[in-house]
């Protein structure tokens, strides 16, 4: 059976065909803007698969609480305009295809099921966490969120996305290769590489706004020799002497840059990404301890090594108000032993 497959995402659909039970002519396209764009493309898409083979319907997944029976999108989403009226009447009309429509995940797990990783089980167990901009938000606040608390946020949230995201590595080296890494051929944005060269760059938390906080502008004694001691580690994106030597760790008064920083710096790379600005990763996969600006250039090129420096300035304009009055207190501290002392 021939068929035309499409995923609605909130910022792309991904086209393919299956034929010869495999997926193949995989592309992507933005998502429109509106409910007459999103027919207008879907039409145009499943047209051109016509031109080429015959084929005898049209598999849609799609976010929301899909109603298989009454062909309705019901719930919410990113992609407002879909649900709750008869979409699937609407879209045969236009396709003159047979058309079922079941929720992303649901279409996820039973792919998985059916040829993927639990093939020939009865039942399996599938999470779902997304490597849209939403994706990219949750990951890059539960790291620093496990580690505030003690617990290696990097070996936690490695162990859950680093399977998807991969795979979305291969995939991009993979249109690299071939001279068509684009977000219009079905590049990924969020890859194994935005997750260690981003998120994680300079260490859990970003702290490279510390490092030159503590050896640019630091009074206490605490600051300074810490800020020392981090600094090379720092380059290979080992943090763990800022972790517990400060610490950061159970420490309210750097607690909001340490959530801050990674979730802004994934929300800026992703839409500096997805508007074009700088291309989307290459596939190369840089060492998790390549220092910034070289695993930059490595994974993107000379835009992505700048566009990391930048990351870094972003890093230490969130830090310094924090570092400074924590470092405030360390020395008042400080001086107060001192006197005591005497």
């Amino acid at each position: 059976m021939n068929l035309a497959a499409i995923d609605i995402g909130g910022t792309t659909i991904k086209i393919a065909t299956w034929k010869d039970n495999q997926l193949q002519d995989k592309h992507a396209i933005d998502t429109p803007k509106d409910l007459n764009g999103f027919y207008q493309a879907l039409t145009d898409e499943v047209d051109k698969i016509k031109k080429d083979i015959k084929i005898e319907g049209v598999a849609i997944s799609s976010p929301g609480a899909v109603n298989k029976k009454t062909g309705i999108i019901g719930g919410s989403s990113a992609i407002a305009y879909i649900h709750n009226f008869k979409i699937v009447d609407e879209l045969e009309k236009r396709f003159g295809l047979p058309v079922s429509i079941e929720n992303d995940a649901n279409s996820a797990a039973l792919g998985e099921l059916a040829e993927g990783s639990g093939k020939g089980c009865d039942s399996i167990a599938f999470f779902v966490i997304g490597t849209g901009i939403g994706g990219a938000l949750a990951i890059g606040f539960l790291v620093p969120f496990f580690w505030f608390f003690g617990v290696h946020g990097g070996l936690i949230m490695g162990s859950l996305v680093a399977p998807m995201l991969q795979a979305n590595t291969a995939d991009n080296a993979r249109l690299f290769a071939a001279g068509k890494l684009s977000l219009a051929n079905g590049a990924h944005i969020v890859t194994n590489e935005f997750y260690n060269n981003f998120i994680n760059l300079t260490g859990s938390g970003i702290t490279i706004g510390l490092i030159v906080f503590t050896l640019v502008a630091a009074k206490s004694v605490q600051l300074k020799s810490i800020g020392k001691l981090e600094l090379v580690p720092g380059i290979f994106n080992i943090n763990e002497p800022f972790l517990f030597g400060l610490p950061i760790v159970m420490n309210p008064m750097l607690a909001v840059p340490f959530f801050l920083t990674p979730l802004v710096v994934a929300a800026s790379t992703y839409l500096v990404i997805k508007t074009g600005i700088v291309p989307p990763l290459n596939g190369i996969a840089a060492p998790w301890t390549t220092p910034a600006i070289i695993s930059g250039f490595l994974i993107g090129g000379w835009k992505m090594a700048i566009w990391q420096f930048c990351t870094l300035l972003i890093s230490t304009a969130i830090y310094w108000p924090f570092a400074k009055k924590y470092d405030k207190v360390l020395l008042a501290k400080e001086q107060k032993e001192a006197k005591e002392a005497k």
